[in-house]
């Protein structure tokens, strides 16, 4: 009977630790993967997603991406239907309670207009209420720039800008960095494209639901380690060169 009773304790502690063993490896399964959206046909939020793949690839993650549009991934990440934002302004860290802000910065952002054979914009004040503006639908920093305005023209990629503005169909193109002007000569469209002064600049974050807040020290450690390496910038210039 003792002999019996002490078996059937060793087959109850040899399944609590089996219960225990099989609990853990599904909750790291289960984070193996994190979600993300991604903006369609952007040239920089593709570099920076192979940065965030390599930031997560250190902590033995890895990164799948979805095609949702920008209003939309941030109410499912804020939901938990995704894992986070790739990048976002300051305010959706205060706006959707839900997502965490890694505190170190990803990258500035400059916006500028371009546009054909005119004089350059200097300032937001010369974006008169006649100008036909031409945006990429899901870029918070031009959303913020036309912000209020009327008779806006937002397209899926900077491509199909190029084509409208080289056809005429609007006036500027907003867009950050040397992404436009890049793509416009690539295509090889006429005309002489003009670049304005500095419009506005923005600071990005990454975010994550707060599921994983156990993440964002780590996280923020690694973007701390490159801007010592030269930041992010340099990162993704490596991206290209390779």
């Amino acid at each position: 009977m003792v002999h019996y009773l002490h078996m059937q304790k060793m087959l109850i502690s040899a399944f609590l630790v089996f219960v225990t063993f099989l609990t853990l490896t599904i909750n790291v399964k289960s984070e193996e993967s994190l979600k993300f959206a991604k903006i369609a046909n952007s040239p920089i939020q593709h570099q920076l997603i192979e940065v965030f793949k390599q930031i997560y690839s250190e902590l033995g993650f890895t990164v799948e991406l979805v095609n949702i549009p920008g209003l939309r991934s941030l109410k499912m990440s804020n939901e938990g239907a995704l894992d986070g934002e790739i990048i976002r302004i300051w305010s959706v860290g205060e706006d959707y309670p839900n997502l965490q802000r890694v505190p170190t910065p990803v990258i500035t952002f400059t916006s500028y207009a371009y546009s054909l054979d005119k004089k350059p914009i200097n300032n937001l004040n010369e974006l008169s209420p006649t100008h036909r503006i031409g945006i990429q639908r899901g870029i918070v920093l031009s959303e913020q720039v036309i912000a209020g305005r009327k008779g806006i023209v937002r397209a899926d990629s900077l491509k199909d800008l190029a084509y409208k503005l080289s056809k005429n169909s609007i006036d500027l193109v907003l867009s950050s960095g040397r992404v436009f002007e890049t793509e416009y000569k690539r295509l090889g469209l006429p005309g002489r494209l003009i670049k304005s002064e500095p419009l506005l600049k923005v600071t990005v974050y990454h975010y994550l639901h707060k599921r994983h807040a156990h993440l964002v020290a780590r996280v923020d450690e690694i973007l701390k380690r490159l801007e010592t390496e030269g930041g992010i910038e340099l990162k993704m210039n490596n991206i290209i060169a390779h």
